[in-house]
């Protein structure tokens, strides 16, 4: 078998059912699909169960509610395709999506091949990533290690299809299970690090989907959730010869800061105790040492720089004017 799909599911609602249609529509058919019910209780669970019924390439598994990365563990524990593609369930592959990535395995014996986005808000399509790398192989990883810290176009465990050998399945993640972002980050390194053989297609084979109610929620472990898993992955890879790691590595975790800032927007209001301890905490203030007055800075746009600046200082009066006024943009 070529692929396994793997779809967590936790409450996604009628974006389950467009999900399964997308998977349908596939013109490549040597697959199978794998989903995860991480504990859904809005009749997910039924909609899986009916589907895999009617289906003999799919599967389900119930599970009690753990988190997005306990279930895509989950879901890679129990796959048996060759490789491995992840699909939020409430977002979409678009038709062509397999056979494009089988066409570039079998022209490349690729180990990975990364493609890119589509932003679908329900009715139009732009581009999420393009042009981020020279369609073909990837001839030096360390170019995608740059972007795992500086740009997040490659981050995505949705936006890549893996050989199932290269996911350290037997690795115990349930440390980070309580961290609800940068999970993809944390599970992408050691399969990059694992890979010899990388292609870059240069192609929207996927869906992101803004309208499906999933997204724009207010998460006050943004920036320690982020800190934790930046941590890691730059323990992981100190011996990749990387050039600036830590700066690199500072300057995501600066980009964390200001988007755990921001995102308050979404609860209405700035929780002062939350900025303060984003600010008083010390991989904070290291970041900014080594960042703020180094080269790397100039990646931070005229926004990022100002709420970072307004944080460092403890001007939590006029970020909460700002977000209250600019919606945090």
């Amino acid at each position: 078998m070529r692929f396994s799909i793997l779809v967590p599911i936790y409450n996604v609602g009628e974006c389950l059912k467009e999900m399964l249609a997308s998977i349908d529509a596939q013109t490549f058919r040597d697959f199978e699909l794998v989903l995860v019910d991480d504990g859904s209780t809005d009749g997910c669970q039924d909609v899986c169960d009916e589907y895999c019924a009617a289906n003999s390439s799919a599967k389900v598994i119930h599970k009690p509610n753990g988190g997005l990365i306990s279930a895509r563990r989950v879901g890679i524990r129990n796959a048996l395709g060759e490789y491995v593609l992840f699909v939020d369930a409430d977002d979409m592959l678009k038709d062509n999506a397999l056979e494009e990535i089988n066409r570039v395995i079998e022209e490349n014996s690729s180990d990975i091949v990364i493609y890119n986005a589509d932003i679908f808000d329900g009715n139009s399509r732009q581009p999420f990533f393009e042009h981020e790398l020279p369609e073909g192989p990837v001839k030096d990883k360390r170019v995608i290690y740059d972007k795992l810290f500086l740009s997040y176009s490659m981050n995505s465990m949705c936006l890549k299809a893996m050989k199932r050998t290269l996911l350290d399945a037997d690795r115990d993640y349930s440390e980070f299970y309580d961290c609800s972002v940068a999970e993809d980050l944390l599970q992408s390194v050691p399969v990059y690090i694992a890979a010899e053989n990388i292609y870059y297609l240069d192609k929207a084979l996927y869906d992101y989907r803004t309208d499906s109610g999933m997204t724009h929620k207010c998460n006050p472990s943004y920036y320690s959730s982020n800190r934790r898993i930046n941590l890691d992955i730059r323990e992981r890879l100190k011996d990749e010869g990387i050039e600036d790691l830590d700066k690199k590595a500072a300057f995501h975790i600066l980009i964390a800061a200001y988007a755990g800032t921001t995102q308050m927007k979404y609860a209405g209001s700035a929780d002062t105790g939350l900025l303060e301890s984003i600010r008083s905490d010390e991989e904070f203030q290291r970041a900014w040492e080594l960042v703020w007055n180094s080269p790397y800075a100039g990646s931070f746009s005229k926004k990022q720089k100002l709420l970072l600046k307004l944080l460092h200082d403890g001007k939590y009066g006029m970020i909460k004017l700002l977000l209250k006024i600019k919606g945090g943009k």
